[in-house]
């Protein structure tokens, strides 16, 4: 995932660029989006599982 993401991210960010007018502090303002959803995400969604015993013991 870490090396579609390296691959995906510049891709889009160059088909972004003229849709902005090269102007890059926009285009970098439109990279927070999926920054902080994918924060919001994990804050909301993801629970904690509380461990048992007899998972710390194996």
């Amino acid at each position: 995932m870490d090396t579609l993401g390296a691959i995906v991210g510049p891709a889009t960010a160059l088909l972004f660029l003229p849709l902005v007018g090269h102007h890059y502090p926009t285009l970098f303002a439109l990279t927070l989006i999926p920054g902080l959803l994918a924060v919001a995400a994990i804050t909301f969604l993801v629970r904690a599982v509380a461990r048992t015993q007899s998972l710390i013991n194996g």
